[in-house]
């Protein structure tokens, strides 16, 4: 039409020279000839700027150099944080294969759980399992005192459940968690600490239920 509309960032008086930005061609494309060919074809005018003239290949300066850089750094860490995300998900779905035992449950119970299991299943005839079943009950009790302390009365069912242990043999290996080495001394230790929390007569109502006609506690009870 022999017109060419451009949008302009200031007045322009007849003469002046006007740059115009066309988009990627001065850097990404070093053809003097392809570059002056899409110009025509975009914006239908030939460019007379100095390195279509003199075919200079592009050239930054300094600071263009530096502001470039600059640009390159900010966005690869602008691309780094935007991976944190995706890989804290990722973490967070390996790790969902790997939960030890279900959500909500101490490890102290989970002791205490497995232990009455293997004593339960093995019953008298299976030495082994009735070996790793008191030691895990030991671990159990010993969770319990170092967390709630050794005259806690959450300590003190522990040691309820240790003097009720009498029937499955001589309590071995209780020293090695600093747990009472027999049924008395495990008797003993409840009843001290049941006193101390609810005086002597308090104490014998709440233990009366728990002893059988020997004095010891009753398995079933606790």
């Amino acid at each position: 039409k022999g017109f060419l509309i451009i949008r302009c960032t200031r007045d322009l008086a007849e003469g002046d020279e006007v740059c115009a930005c066309y988009g990627p061609h001065y850097l990404h494309n070093p053809s003097t000839e392809d570059r002056r060919r899409a110009l025509k074809e975009q914006y239908f005018f030939v460019c007379q700027c100095r390195h279509c003239l003199l075919g200079e290949p592009p050239q930054l300066s300094a600071s263009q150099s530096e502001r470039w850089l600059g640009l390159v750094e900010k966005l690869n860490g602008e691309h780094s944080v935007r991976r944190i995300g995706g890989l804290i998900d990722k973490l967070r779905a390996l790790s969902r294969g790997i939960i030890l035992f279900p959500e909500g449950l101490t490890f102290g119970s989970v002791l205490d759980s497995t232990g009455q299991r293997l004593l339960f299943e093995a019953g008298s005839t299976d030495a082994a399992s009735v070996k790793l079943g008191l030691r895990l009950l030991y671990e159990s009790m010993a969770w319990v005192r170092d967390r709630f302390g050794p005259t806690s009365t959450e300590y003190a069912w522990e040691l309820g459940k240790l003097a009720s242990l009498g029937d499955v043999g001589d309590l071995f290996e209780a020293s090695d968690f600093n747990l009472p080495s027999t049924t008395t001394q495990a008797r003993e230790v409840f009843r001290a600490i049941m006193v101390l929390h609810y005086g002597e007569e308090e104490a014998e109502r709440i233990l009366s239920p728990l002893l059988d006609e020997c004095g010891h506690p009753s398995a079933s009870a606790l």
